[in-house]
């Protein structure tokens, strides 16, 4: 499971629900949760400003 889907499930989020909150579409944002496409350094910014308690290190660099 990535990083980033266990930090939405936290939140109790849908994919549909982060989507909307981070500003992206379903789509782009299940490709990035999936691994099936790269997050831009945009997406993450907005994952930031939408959750600023997020460590983006942790969820999209971490191993």
């Amino acid at each position: 499971m990535s990083k980033l889907k266990e930090f939405r499930e936290a939140k109790g989020l849908s994919q549909e629900a982060f989507a909307k909150a981070i500003g992206y579409t379903l789509s782009m944002t299940a490709k990035v949760e999936s691994g099936a496409a790269k997050a831009s350094r945009n997406f993450m910014e907005k994952v930031k400003k939408a959750f600023p308690e997020v460590d983006i290190n942790n969820i999209f660099f971490a191993n």
